[in-house]
Order: C-alpha cells, then structure tokens, then sequence
C-alpha cells in the first residue's frame, strides 16, 4: 500500500483479514452486519429506533460527496434491532491545519444555545496544528446497552480505523472522545488509538451537542500497520490454543463423558 508516495509494508489482504476477524468476533455474539457509504440509507435503517445520528454524521450538518461516508451497523439476528454501530467520514484538505478546519466546521454544526453557535478559543492545542490532506474522521460509535461490556465496541472502532485504511487509505485517522471513556475507561488505549490529548478543544462558547471536556485520539498509517500485526497476533494466538492438544485431567474428563452419553445412549436402545 502507498501513502503519499511512500510504500507502507502492509498488504491490501492483511488489512481486509483483520476486519473478518473482528467482523467474526461480533457476530458471534449474535449479531449481523450491515455496511454502507450513505448516510441517508443508514437513517433509514435506524429511523424505527427514533435514534438520531450525531450531528458530525447527520446529513443536517453535512455535505456528501459519494463515498465519502461509510457505516458498519450490527443488528441482532433474531430481533434485527440495531445494536452497535460505527462510521466514518473523510475531509479533503488543501493546505489547511485542523485548527482552521474546525474554526469553519463547528460553528455550523455546534451550537451554544437556540440562537448562537458554539464558539471555539483563539488558542487551541497543538494536536490541531498538522495538516494533513486526506484525514478520516470517526464520528459516530454506539453500542446497545444489554451489548455493553463484551469488548464489542473495542471490535467496532478497530474495524472502523481499518475500514477507511482500507478504502481511503488516509493520512491520518482521528476522533473526539470524552474525559470519561479515556481518562477514567482507558478506552482510547483500548481502541487501538496510539495519540492521546487531553482538554483537546477549548471553548469561549461550549457546545450543547458533544462534551465540553473532550479528548482527540488519533493514529496515522504506520500506527495502522502496527495494530493490524497486533489483530493479526492475537487470531494466530487463539488459533494455536484451538488446536493445543489438551492437557490429561481435560481430556480424561472429555472421555468420562463420552462414556456417560455412550451408556446412557445404549441402554435406551435396550429398551
């Protein structure tokens, strides 16, 4: 794979392999995908639930061009109830920071109150100073209640940063997240996201639609390759533990049991 000219050491395949395995540890969980690049087909799905996408992904606030959105929703087998979901969308830059970004971006999609929009400070961290061409942005995970707590979301959100590795192949891959789930949770560590920092954005007029206190989490393409290997590691480490052979005490105890259905099996044959 190349990115701005430079060879990446990763395979179109590898990365493609990582997503199924994510993809088949959800659904073992009972649970069945739906992917897209259109949000307003994603709207439509989830209109019965009258959940509303954010309005980082909503088409409120958002222009698309086709194929700069995707959405990977799971739903459960037996009910088809929406049960976790993922998407992304991806900028075209020329020339501009994120900082000069986001000084256009949210004032028209964050507000402050019912007639003023959220206002930003002059001055912002120096995360928000690169500029890069062909960001990805992740702006949209949810996970249903009774899902919670399976590892499902750590699944959905690698799956998602590889998904636009894949397609989009971007320069940089970034998303918002609160106190709460980083400081407190870990979970931008546990998402994969190797660039972390704090108080992210600073406000003279906070916004009513995300957390006033958020973090930005970020990785960029060798980061990327590094958390496929990882993927990548731990399908080879369960695969070797499925075919260890097992220890005696198992085993001998696999055997009783074989011999407990076996007898039981004939005397109902006997009669």
């Amino acid at each position: 794979m190349y990115y701005e000219g430079q060879e990446v050491e990763i395979s179109y395949l590898e990365v493609a392999n990582s997503i199924s395995f994510l993809q088949h540890k959800v659904e073992s969980q009972g649970i069945k995908f739906y992917e897209g690049r259109d949000v307003s087909v994603l709207e439509n799905i989830i209109a019965p639930t009258h959940k509303e996408l954010t309005v980082l992904l909503s088409r409120r606030g958002n222009l698309y061009q086709p194929g700069d959105m995707f959405f990977i929703l799971g739903c459960c087998e037996d009910s088809n109830e929406p049960a976790c979901l993922v998407a992304g969308r991806r900028d075209r830059f020329s020339g501009w920071t994120l900082a000069r970004y986001l000084e256009e971006y949210v004032p028209k999609v964050m507000t402050f109150s019912n007639s003023k929009p959220a206002k930003l400070a002059s001055e912002q961290d120096p995360c928000w100073n690169i500029k890069p061409s062909n960001p990805a942005y992740l702006c949209e995970l949810w996970t249903h209640p009774k899902f919670r707590s399976r590892g499902i979301a750590q699944s959905m959100v690698k799956m998602g940063q590889l998904y636009a590795f894949l397609f989009w192949r971007p320069d940089l891959i970034w998303a918002l997240m609160s106190d709460e789930d980083v400081a407190v949770k870990n979970l931008g560590t546990k998402y994969g996201f190797t660039q972390l920092h704090e108080d992210a954005l600073r406000w003279d007029l906070p916004p009513r639609e995300i957390p006033e206190k958020v973090w930005y989490v970020a990785n960029s393409p060798v980061h990327l390759v590094s958390l496929v290997r990882r993927i990548e590691q731990e399908r080879r480490t369960l695969q070797q533990e499925r075919m260890a052979p097992k220890n005696p005490a198992q085993a001998e105890q696999e055997q009783s049991v074989e011999s407990i259905v076996s007898t039981h099996d004939r005397r109902l044959a006997e009669g």
